[in-house]
């Protein structure tokens, strides 16, 4: 019966897969990783099925074909001699079998993804795999050939140990090179157990990496719990959300509703608010009308009742004599108050773009010193009548002639026009 310590070993499919991470995944058996391309590489499996796959084919190759390896040499140990095996042998053997029972890979339909075989191997991690299959069957032959030499020593009769050794002393053959060769086997042996307590060391470090990252992923499952809890929470405030929102729209689209049955309602309110208030408007017109009215009667009340009114008509004379095109009108009543009527002030030359005029009060004949009386409002448009009115007693006392001037950039602190309808208050008053 042979027992094949290939069987049960499938051939690698690394179906698309980086040939970095499959590197990888091939020197994961031989601790020949870094911390950080150990980290790569388990980020890498946790989302790379094909990889997971691959990895767990080399680990089944130290797992199952190393021993099956052992159980086949020990079974065909009976025929071996010290003579009729080496490391080279076994390696060349090997890789004979791996020959002999590989096919060769099939053609893909794209060009990166390659059916994977011992032979399409890259060399790093085939040679990894070369390795640990040689170290175990030279492992397991020195430990064969230690107990089979020293059974045979022993059970050898001292009177053939004699014979051989006097034939060998008188035959003339030079001696058997069997002390060479167990040196050469013992200084294999201490190197494949150094090199056995190095793997000892690395699969010391790998469980200890192991557990750190068994408790990072124990970290990052609870943090995940949190966050999926955290997840449902904020799902219960938004449907909450959603549902209040859903209210909001069906109060909206009832607003909405009666809002149109009311807008025809709406538009005549509106119609008849704006009667209202165009009808209100007439009304503020005609009492202001009517106000204007009453104060024009107040003051031709108060100026027929004065007892001290000087009425006076003012024309401007040319220098031919002529009369020139404004005039004004005053009522005066001495100390109390002063009403200046004009007539056609923007109709004389020069004042087409005049924007004020303005009344002055004098004493005597100080120039420097006029007074302001205040400016001309237009009394009546149509009539072309500009009025002005002073009731200050004080400011009345001061001045005893009154005059107009245009000024071109509004009211001004003192004159700067050519004097207007000048004339003297200081008169004996003519009315009554």
């Amino acid at each position: 019966m042979d027992n094949d310590p290939n069987q049960g070993v499938q051939a690698f499919a690394p179906a698309h897969c980086d040939d970095y991470f499959i590197e990888l995944c091939a020197l994961s058996t031989t601790d020949a990783l870094t911390s950080e391309q150990w980290r790569q590489l388990e980020l890498h499996l946790s989302i790379c099925a094909s990889c997971r796959e691959i990895k767990a084919q080399y680990d089944g190759v130290i797992a199952t074909a190393l021993p099956a390896l052992a159980v086949h040499l020990a079974q065909a140990s009976d025929g071996y001699t010290s003579d009729s095996w080496s490391i080279e042998q076994a390696e060349a053997s090997l890789m004979a079998r791996i020959d002999r029972e590989n096919i060769s890979p099939e053609k893909d339909p794209q060009p990166s993804a390659r059916a994977f075989n011992w032979r399409g191997l890259p060399w790093p991690y085939a040679g990894a795999a070369v390795f640990l299959i040689v170290a175990a069957c030279a492992g397991y032959r020195i430990g064969l050939l230690k107990g089979r030499s020293s059974s045979e020593i022993a059970d050898l009769p001292t009177s053939h140990m004699g014979n051989a050794q006097r034939d060998l002393n008188h035959s003339g053959v030079p001696p058997s090179p069997a002390p060479l060769m167990s040196e050469q086997r013992t200084k294999k042996e201490v190197e494949l157990r150094q090199q056995l307590q190095s793997s000892g060391m690395e699969v010391v470090q790998l469980k200890e990496q192991l557990n750190r990252l068994e408790n990072e992923l124990a970290d990052s499952n609870s943090a995940l719990d949190r966050d999926s809890q955290n997840h449902a929470e904020l799902e219960r405030q938004l449907s909450l959300a959603q549902t209040n929102a859903q209210n909001l729209e069906d109060k909206l689209n009832a607003t909405v509703s009666q809002n149109s049955q009311s807008g025809a309602q709406s538009q005549m309110l509106q119609a008849q608010v704006s009667e209202l208030t165009a009808s209100m408007r007439e009304k503020d017109q005609q009492i202001a009308q009517h106000e204007e009215l009453l104060d024009h009667d107040r003051d031709i009340r108060n100026l027929i009742g004065a007892r001290d009114l000087y009425i006076a008509e003012i024309y401007d004379v040319a220098k031919n004599g002529k009369t020139q095109k404004p005039f004004g009108r005053v009522f005066y009543t001495k100390g109390k108050s002063l009403v200046f009527y004009a007539y056609d002030l923007d109709q004389q030359p020069g004042v087409k773009l005049a924007s004020t005029f303005q009344a002055w009060g004098r004493k005597g004949i100080d120039q420097q010193h006029d007074i302001n009386l205040g400016v001309f409002y237009q009394d009546d448009q149509n009539k072309k009548r500009w009025i002005l009115k002073s009731n200050d007693p004080i400011t009345l006392a001061q001045i005893d002639a009154v005059f107009v001037t245009v000024e071109p950039n509004g009211e001004s602190s003192k004159p700067s026009g050519k004097p207007l309808l000048f004339t003297y208050l200081r008169l004996t008053p003519n009315h009554p």
